[in-house]
C-alpha cells in the first residue's frame, strides 16, 4: 500500500459532509482535465480512470456495496499495481461519485511519484 500521510488524510474526507466534500473537490479541480470543468459529471472521472489504467499498470479491482447503518450505502475498490503485483490502496465512499473522485486522486498521486509504470504495451 502507498503509504502517505496526507494523502490518506484526504482518502479519509467524508463526502457527505460540506467539508468534506469541497475538499475533495477542489483537489480533483488541481488536476487536469478537470481544471477548467465547471461541473464534472461522472462520466469524466470515468474517463480519466479508463485513460490511466489503459496507459499505466493499475488495475482496479471490482467495485462492492454495502449497506451499513440501515440504510447507508458504502462502496469500495482495492487498486492494483499490475507490474510489480503490489497494492496501491483500498477505497471507501459513501456515493459513487465519491469513490470515483477518490481513485482519480490515488491514480494522480501514483502517477505523479512514479509509484507505477508506463504499460509496454499501452494497453
Amino acid at each position: 500500500m502507498v503509504k502517505n500521510d496526507k494523502l490518506d488524510a484526504i482518502l479519509n474526507c467524508e463526502y457527505d459532509t460540506e467539508e468534506g466534500k469541497e475538499k475533495l473537490e477542489n483537489i480533483l479541480k488541481r488536476i487536469k482535465p478537470f481544471t477548467k470543468m465547471d461541473k464534472i459529471k461522472i462520466t469524466d472521472l470515468e474517463m480519466f480512470i479508463c485513460k490511466a489504467t489503459r496507459k499505466y499498470a493499475i488495475k482496479p479491482q471490482p467495485i462492492f456495496m454495502n449497506c451499513i447503518d440501515g440504510d447507508k450505502i458504502m462502496y469500495s475498490i482495492s487498486i492494483l499495481d499490475e507490474s510489480k503485483h503490489y497494492w496501491l490502496g483500498n477505497i471507501y465512499g459513501t456515493s459513487f461519485k465519491e469513490l470515483l473522485i477518490k481513485q482519480v486522486i490515488l491514480y494522480k498521486h501514483c502517477i505523479k511519484n512514479k509509484k507505477v509504470e508506463l504499460r509496454e504495451d499501452g494497453n
